[in-house]
């Protein structure tokens, strides 16, 4: 019975200085990457528990500098969107987000607008309706709106998904792919926020089999999935 005990204290030791030491890389990448996105864009939102970590933003920034995304679509518009917004500005490029928030929507463009980054940014209001899947129905962003505000653009080069609020129904940012999977470009990238939820997880893994791509997921600080087709730099 001791030696028991001894093993179950022995593992629960390790579980627990295998928790601090993830967390502590988490902070530690975080804190570098809000480093350098400070010196990209002044902050001008809170860091709340709804905000994408700032090493996730990297993430989305790096990528589009780095792979050079000029026709961006995110689905769930925050302070993220500020810093999307300027990398795609430094592209030359365009930034489309859609929001299901009216007013949400409307103090995202008060700081767009503010940081003069209006001329390449469109904040779409999409309130959320019934979608239909082979499946099961979903709430998700307006399917008219988002094909008619894409439907004669340029290819999308990539998706960033945190959007919609996963709490609205089983699989919420599922449909993003089937709906948009038809504007994207030969070369394209697709993110999405909040991996660490079982449900993203299953999301990414339906997303992979309907794309034929690999999405690698990264549960520690970035706290992301993101898959990619055709040539590209890692991030």
């Amino acid at each position: 019975m001791k030696a028991l005990i001894r093993q179950v204290v022995a593992k629960l030791m390790r579980e627990s200085i295998g928790e601090i030491t993830c967390e502590l890389q988490r902070m530690q990448e975080n804190s570098k990457a809000l480093d350098y996105l400070g010196r990209l864009l002044r902050p001008l939102e809170p860091w709340t528990g709804w905000t994408m970590h700032p090493s996730a933003i990297l993430t989305i920034v790096n990528d589009i500098l780095i792979n050079e995304r000029s026709m961006v679509v995110e689905c769930g518009a925050g302070l993220s969107t500020l810093y999307v917004a300027k990398a795609v500005s430094m592209r030359g490029g365009r930034l489309i987000s859609f929001e299901s928030d009216p007013a949400w929507r409307e103090h995202i463009h008060e700081q767009i607008e503010e940081l003069g980054l209006g001329s390449c940014v469109e904040l779409v209001h999409a309130e959320l309706s019934e979608w239909r899947g082979q499946e099961r129905k979903y709430l998700w962003y307006n399917e008219q709106v988002v094909r008619e505000r894409l439907g004669d653009g340029p290819p999308v080069d990539l998706l960033v998904v945190d959007g919609p609020s996963g709490s609205v129904c089983y699989h919420a940012r599922y449909p993003a792919v089937p709906v948009i999977r038809s504007y994207l470009n030969n070369r394209y990238a697709v993110i999405l926020h909040d991996i660490g939820r079982r449900q993203e997880q299953e999301i990414v893994e339906l997303w992979g089999q309907e794309l034929s791509i690999e999405f690698i997921n990264d549960y520690n600080a970035r706290g992301v999935s993101y898959g990619r087709n055709g040539c590209y730099y890692e991030v």
